[in-house]
């Protein structure tokens, strides 16, 4: 039995009155959204003109605001199979209903879940963006309520002496609330890949972080994983290596092991002991199993290699140093280069050490760098950028709209403007509150963009003025509930568009879109996951990342004109937003390492 059927029509009740929270939803908002979510999301949440209400099932009580109707009720009708499936996975069930909030005060995807005082889950309507973690999902709100609710059923499982102290104090001591990180984000990643058709531990992403600290010998020891640290992928570190951890343990001594743990440590009075309860159920502490777990990437990640090996490497020779996070580079016209020769690029760096944005940086006809790179425009998360032929450009950052939702849109800086060393007069804000990101120019100003809105993201088409206005603004592709769009490219005439849609079941594409009517073709349609696509300078290629081969990120391209596709990189991490030079003489990808 999967779990008790909904009711036909959900149990729909209003909290508010004339939008003012009731003493409960105020109550559970303060307390989840201050303590988990910090003071940003907790005045997004306390928008007072906000009109809440609640959809109840068997096991949850779904609160959201007027117009999140649909995920809401998407929500509703997943969760209770999605109960059901934990309750014999874990092998637990709370005694509780579980509180649920949606909320959409923000463009990045997350969540989050405590079982104490009782149990509730935060969940952000919008989807993973372009190369997220979480990207490889075949329903996101699927694998949202998977990953929280297995938080849920795990710190919930409370036995012994902490459950007779619970009863007469109230539901403060959760023993398996105690366990590091790891295992606590682990055990949540392992259940949503494996009761999902996606999930971190299936990601390319994620795959390409352990491969590559795998093949160059710096895998995060045990007690860096049990601990925040600074080396990349710092804070992905407990759910990359908890999850793959957890995973191989389940492999070599049963599903049953974990269940065990839980039952085990969920009792005890003494906390922090948790080789203890492993040794109980495998008859080694963590420390030897880790021993083991190395062993076997390493015997795994060579036997790829030699796959990879066997189709011959090509790769590209390194010309930056700074790891973490780059993205989105981008060649500028001659109008808004500042070199009288080779060519000049434009990125997004963050490296943990300077100030994050957007960065030049010159090379040489050789693509070697000319000079230091200097930070050309600031950014408030990860922007991209296009520059039009006049050398206007055109970006995409986070700022806030209304006072309480921190949202992106697009910014202009005007052509000829040095890079900024305080602020910068001459920014100017494009759009507010349109949660705009990905922008790309074409000839006569043709400007596309994508738009997020209540969980779906559209491809968007519009017109930006000589007097730096956008104008003529509508949706290129319509997108069904909750699809997605990602990093728009037009072609060199303009004619066409390039950009990499998620679809229901999964799907991560390539599309190529006349400019004029919306009509589309698909590059690609299969369950491989494909990025970034850009065309060649004649417009006869479409390059894009995809993991296609062996599970790598990679560069491929498509021939518009004989309709063919062709691996061109064959690296041992991954190879991610292609660009190609004005001249096509050169390739620009970024290159990944343990590093970043």
């Amino acid at each position: 039995m999967l779990g008790e059927a909904l009711p036909t029509t959900p149990q729909r009740k209003h909290l508010t009155a004339h939008g003012c929270p009731g003493p409960r939803s105020l109550v559970l908002g303060a307390a989840l959204i201050a303590v988990t979510l910090g003071a940003r999301l907790a005045r997004a949440a306390g928008d007072p003109n906000l009109e809440w209400w609640t959809v109840e099932t068997p096991h949850f009580r779904i609160h959201y605001y007027r117009g999140l109707e649909p995920i809401a009720d998407r929500v509703a009708t997943i969760a209770e199979g999605v109960n059901a499936r934990l309750e014999d996975a874990l092998g637990w069930k709370s005694a509780e209903v579980t509180e649920v909030v949606l909320s959409d005060g923000t463009d990045g995807a997350n969540g989050s879940a405590s079982a104490l005082p009782y149990n509730t889950i935060q969940l952000f309507v919008t989807a993973p963006d372009d190369l997220s973690t979480l990207g490889d999902y075949d329903d996101w709100y699927l694998e949202l309520i998977t990953h929280e609710h297995t938080h849920i059923l795990h710190t919930d499982n409370i036995t012994g002496i902490p459950a007779l102290v619970n009863k007469v104090m109230g539901k403060y001591w959760a023993p398996n609330n105690a366990q590091p990180r790891w295992i606590l984000e682990g055990l949540a990643v392992l259940e949503e890949s494996k009761q999902t058709g996606g999930g971190r531990n299936r990601s390319a992403i994620f795959d390409m972080f352990l491969r590559a600290d795998t093949l160059e010998h710096r895998l995060v020891p045990l007690d860096q994983m049990s601990h925040f640290v600074r080396r990349w992928p710092q804070g992905n570190i407990v759910y990359l290596y908890g999850s793959r951890f957890l995973t191989w343990i389940t492999d070599v001594y049963g599903d049953d092991t974990i269940r065990m743990v839980a039952h085990d440590y969920g009792q005890q009075v003494i906390p922090w002991a948790i080789n203890r309860s492993m040794r109980r159920a495998t008859g080694k502490t963590y420390e030897e199993l880790y021993e083991g777990w190395r062993a076997y990437l390493e015997a795994h990640y060579a036997e790829q290699m030699k796959k990879a090996a066997a189709l011959g490497f090509r790769e590209g020779t390194r010309i930056t140093e700074h790891g973490q996070t780059v993205a989105s580079p981008r060649f500028l016209p001659d109008s808004a280069k500042r070199t009288d020769s080779g060519y000049e690029v434009l990125y997004f760096r963050d490296d943990g050490h300077s100030r994050s944005g957007l960065y030049r940086l010159a090379l040489d006809e050789n693509m070697m760098p000319r000079q230091d790179e200097e930070l050309a425009i600031r950014t408030l998360g990860q922007g991209s950028a296009a520059a039009a032929e006049d050398g206007r450009i055109i970006f995409n950052s986070t700022a806030y709209f209304r006072k309480f939702y921190a949202f992106d849109d697009l910014f202009l800086l005007p052509s000829g403007v040095d890079s900024p060393t305080g602020y910068e007069p001459e920014r100017q804000r494009l759009s507010e509150g349109e949660r705009a990101t990905s922008p790309d120019l074409g000839p006569e100003g043709r400007l596309v963009f994508t738009e997020n809105h209540r969980g779906t993201t559209t491809l968007v088409a519009a017109r930006l003025t000589e007097q730096d206005e956008i104008v003529e603004r509508h949706a290129l592709v319509p997108s069904a509930r909750f699809e997605q769009a990602y990093t728009p490219r037009f072609s060199p005439d303009g004619k066409w568009v390039a950009y990499s849609a998620w679809t229901a079941g999964g799907y991560r594409d390539i599309r190529l879109v006349d400019a004029q009517d919306g009509r589309f073709y698909e590059v690609t349609h299969d369950r491989a996951l494909d990025w970034d696509p850009s065309f060649s300078p004649d417009g006869r290629f479409v390059f894009f990342a995809s993991d296609r081969t062996l599970g790598i990120p990679n560069i491929f391209a498509f021939d518009r004109q004989d309709r063919t596709l062709w691996q061109v990189t064959n690296v041992h991490t991954g190879a991610l937003y292609p660009e190609v030079s004005p001249d096509g003489k050169w390739l620009l990808y970024v290159g990944y390492t343990s590093y970043g």
